[in-house]
C-alpha cells in the first residue's frame, strides 16, 4: 500500500517542486487539501477498486492531465465546456477499459509519470506565452525558458561587488493621469519633500514602450519596444542597457516587482535585476485539485507591495535599486462596488457604442476609487522606506507610464491617442539634489534613467534632472497599441500630434496650450513650426525578433480578444 500511496503523493510533491520560489504561492490550507485529497484517492483506489483498469497507477497522472486540459479548453459557452469535459473523461475511461487489463505499469514508472505530470501541466499553462501576442527580446524565449526558470526555483542572481551608492526606489503606477496623481496622499507627501515637474511627457501612449524608456533612458526609436508596422510587437533591443544593469555593475542589489503582462523577462525588463518578480506576465501556479493561489490576484497592489516590502527587509545595509510597478487604476476596476465595472475593459467600452453621461461618470468614479486604493498601498510602501531610512540617505521616485482618456477626445482608455490626458504623467523625485518645489520646463520620462545613474555615480547617458531644463526644450512621444501610429512633440507653449492616415499620408494637429489647454481647437499644419518639425523627425523602431507575452493576462486587461 505504501508504494501505491507514494505514486499518488508524487503529484503534490511535484507541484511543490515546480512552485517553490513563485509568488504568490498556494496557501497552506490549499497544500493540506491537495495532499490530503490525493492521499484519500490513493487509499480509496487501493481498498475499493476491483477491475484492473480502475486499479492502474496511471490514474494520478491522468487526473493531472485531465485537470490541465479542462482549464486549457473552451471557456464559452457553458454547454461547450460541458461536452468538452465529458468527451475527455469518456475518452480516457474508454481507453483504460480497453487496454487496462493488458497494461501493467510498474510502480517506479507510474511514480515518474505522476511526478512529471504537474511539470507538463505547468508547461501547458505557460504555453499562453508562446505564439499568441508577440513581444520582445529577453533572457528567455517563450514558455520553455519560463519553465526552466521556475524549475530552477525562480532564483535570484548573486550581487556583484562595486562602489555602491545611495539606495534608489522607483514607484511607477500604471495608467495614472497627472491630475489624478495630485489627489493622492502619497503624491502630497512626496512633493512636500522633493522636486516635481508639472509638465512631464511620457515617451508613448501605452505601457511597453513607455516603461522601456523609463528603465533605459532611451526613446522608443532607440530601445525598440513597441508594436511595429505589420502588427507584430517586440521588446527592447538586445543592445539596450537598463538602469538596473548600470547599478548592478556598481554593486547594487537590484529587484523589480511588476504587475503588467507587458513588463516581463521576455520583453527585456529583467536585465540587471537579480530578483525579478513578474506577477502578471505568467499565469499563477495552479494546484490540480485545490486550484490557483487563494486570496487576491497576483497583480493586485497589495500583493505586489507585500513582495516588495519583504525583499526590502532583507537588503541589510547594501545599496539597492528597487522598482515597483503597480497596475493600480488600469481597467478592469476590480475594487469598484459596481459589479459591472469590476470586469469591464477598454476593449468592451470601445466596441460598445455610445454611452450615457451617467455611465461615463460612473466609469470615472471607478477609476478614482482605484487611485484611492493604490494610494493606500503606495503609502504603505513609503512607510516601509521611511522605517528603512531610505528618505534620509537615498532617492525615491514616483511616476507613471502613461495617463488615461475619459472621452475628452471621443475615446476611452489609452494606447490610441497622444492628447495630454494620455501622454502627460506625474513625476516627483525626493532626495539629495532635489530641493522641494515645482520645477519649470518640459521633463520627459527618458530623463529618469540618466538622472538616477548620475546620482549613483555612473555616467549619465542623457539629461540629468538635477539641472534646470531649458525653457525652449521639446519632448517627444511615439507609438500606439492600436488605432494607427502617432508621433507627437511639445514644448511649454505648443503640442503637436501627427496621425498616420496611410502609407504616404499623415495628419498634423497643432494646439496652442495657453489658449486651448484642453486641445479642442487644432490649428492647421505648419511644416516650418519647430515643434511639428521635431515630431516629424521621429522614426519608428526597426523590426526585430519576437517572443511571447501572456495572452490571458492581456485579455483580462482588454488588450487582446
Amino acid at each position: 500500500m505504501l508504494s501505491h500511496l507514494a505514486v499518488w503523493l508524487a503529484v503534490p510533491c511535484a507541484e511543490w517542486f515546480v512552485s517553490r520560489g513563485l509568488h504568490p504561492s498556494p496557501a497552506p490550507w490549499q497544500w493540506t487539501l491537495e495532499g490530503g485529497a490525493f492521499a484519500a484517492l490513493g487509499l480509496a483506489q487501493w481498498r475499493l477498486a476491483e477491475s484492473l483498469w480502475l486499479r492502474t497507477l496511471l490514474w494520478p497522472s491522468l487526473l493531472v492531465v485531465l485537470s490541465g486540459l479542462t482549464v486549457a479548453g473552451p471557456t464559452a459557452p457553458l454547454n461547450w465546456q460541458f461536452f468538452y469535459l465529458a468527451g475527455l473523461v469518456l475518452l480516457v475511461t474508454s481507453t483504460l477499459r480497453d487496454f487496462g487489463a493488458r497494461l501493467q505499469v510498474p510502480v517506479i514508472v507510474a511514480f515518474v509519470v505522476a511526478f512529471a505530470a504537474p511539470v507538463a501541466n505547468r508547461a501547458l499553462d505557460l504555453d499562453t506565452l508562446e505564439g499568441q501576442i508577440s513581444a520582445g527580446f529577453g533572457g528567455i524565449e517563450g514558455s520553455s525558458g519560463e519553465l526552466s526558470f521556475e524549475l530552477a526555483g525562480a532564483p535570484s542572481a548573486p550581487p556583484k561587488s562595486g562602489p555602491g551608492g545611495p539606495p534608489i526606489v522607483v514607484i511607477s503606477i500604471d495608467t495614472l493621469r497627472a491630475d489624478a496623481a495630485t489627489t493622492m496622499q502619497a503624491w502630497k507627501r512626496l512633493t512636500a519633500m522633493g522636486a516635481w515637474w508639472p509638465t512631464t511627457l511620457s515617451s508613448s501612449s501605452w505601457t511597453l514602450p513607455a516603461s522601456a524608456s523609463m528603465q533605459s533612458g532611451k526613446t522608443v526609436t532607440a530601445h525598440g519596444a513597441d508594436c511595429v508596422v505589420g502588427g507584430s510587437c517586440q521588446g527592447m533591443f538586445p543592445s539596450v542597457r537598463t538602469i538596473a544593469q548600470e547599478l548592478e555593475d556598481r554593486g547594487y542589489l537590484t529587484a523589480a516587482f511588476t504587475a503588467n503582462p507587458w513588463i516581463t523577462r521576455s520583453t527585456g525588463f529583467s536585465r540587471g535585476f537579480q530578483t525579478f518578480r513578474d506577477l502578471a506576465g505568467v499565469p499563477p501556479f495552479r494546484l490540480t485539485l485545490a486550484g490557483p493561489p487563494a486570496g487576491l490576484p497576483s497583480q493586485d497592489s497589495v500583493v505586489v507591495v507585500d513582495q516588495a516590502i519583504q525583499w526590502l527587509q532583507g537588503t541589510g545595509d547594501r545599496p539597492f535599486y528597487l522598482w515597483v510597478h503597480l497596475l493600480g487604476p488600469h481597467m478592469p476596476y476590480s475594487h469598484s462596488p459596481d459589479p459591472g465595472l469590476q470586469t469591464i475593459t477598454g476593449d468592451q467600452l470601445r466596441s460598445g457604442g455610445a454611452t450615457s453621461p451617467e455611465f461615463r461618470a460612473a466609469v470615472r468614479k471607478a477609476y478614482d476609487d482605484e487611485v484611492v486604493y493604490t494610494d493606500r498601498e503606495v503609502l504603505r510602501l513609503l512607510d516601509a522606506l521611511q522605517a528603512k531610512g531610505v528618505f534620509d540617505r537615498g532617492i525615491v521616485v514616483m511616476t507613471a507610464d502613461h495617463g488615461e482618456e475619459f472621452w475628452e477626445h471621443g475615446g476611452i482608455e489609452h494606447g490610441h491617442t497622444h492628447h495630454r490626458e494620455v501622454t502627460e504623467i506625474p513625476l516627483v523625485i525626493v532626495g539629495s539634489g532635489f530641493a522641494p518645489g515645482a520645477r519649470p520646463g518640459v521633463a520627459s520620462l527618458i530623463d529618469l534613467a540618466p538622472t538616477l545613474e548620475a546620482v549613483a555615480g555612473a555616467p549619465a547617458g542623457g539629461f540629468d534632472l538635477r539641472q534646470p531644463i531649458a525653457p525652449d526644450r521639446i519632448a517627444t512621444s511615439f507609438g500606439n497599441l492600436y488605432g494607427g501610429t502617432m508621433r507627437s512633440a511639445r514644448d511649454m507653449a505648443e503640442h503637436v500630434i501627427g496621425s498616420r492616415l496611410g502609407i504616404d499620408s499623415e495628419r498634423w494637429d497643432r494646439y496652442e496650450l495657453g489658449r486651448d489647454p484642453g486641445e479642442q481647437a487644432p490649428l492647421a499644419s505648419d511644416p516650418n513650426d519647430r515643434v511639428q518639425h521635431e515630431a516629424a523627425s521621429i522614426e519608428p523602431p526597426a523590426s526585430g525578433q519576437k517572443a511571447g507575452v501572456n495572452r490571458e493576462a492581456l485579455k483580462s486587461l482588454g488588450y487582446a480578444n
